[in-house]
């Protein structure tokens, strides 16, 4: 048997990263907004991406 089935890995995750109201109790009081994403990605948690307009992962890892 597999060690994944023997014990299978759960991701912890948010439905996005931008919500201000976090901000003193997640991010840093003086973190820009620009910043969060990478922030929230040193965390090791997931977020679900969706979207009425497609994109692509560069957009989103790495937006203009």
């Amino acid at each position: 048997m597999m060690d994944e089935e023997r014990h299978p890995q759960l991701w912890i995750g948010t439905s996005g990263w931008v919500y201000l109201h976090w901000r003193k109790v997640f991010y840093p009081t003086k973190l820009p907004t620009a910043k969060w994403l990478s922030h929230y990605t040193s965390c090791d948690l997931t977020c679900a991406l969706s979207s009425f307009q497609p994109f692509s992962l560069e957009e989103v890892l790495h937006p203009a």
